[in-house]
């Protein structure tokens, strides 16, 4: 029998408040909360560039893009047990970053 493939929803990468990694805006005009968040992004960037090159496109495809581990398989040429680790193991550097 085969086994059918389960999608995990992008939004696994939240923080401790349940909060998007890659989704915090500052409000129009709050330049501290801005530079804040810009920072973490680049934070963000640095650990999972960190990882090796095999990792930053898996991780901003899937949480950045939003794209499931499927079409990021199908386009990277990967499998899609490799995307998930990629993305899993990103995701948890990117997590330990912004702690």
């Amino acid at each position: 029998m085969k086994r059918l493939s389960r999608e995990i929803p992008a939004s696994g990468s939240l923080d401790e408040e349940g909060n998007g990694l890659l989704e915090r805006q500052a409000a129009p005009g709050d330049l501290r909360a801005e530079v804040i968040a810009r920072a973490e992004a680049g934070t963000i960037a640095g650990a999972v560039a960190a990882l090796g090159a095999k990792y930053p496109a898996v991780f901003w495809k899937r949480y950045g893009e939003g794209r499931t581990e499927t079409e990021i398989a199908r386009e990277l040429g990967l499998s899609v047990a490799a995307v998930k680790t990629r993305a899993f193991r990103a995701r948890q550097a990117a997590l330990a970053a912004v702690r």
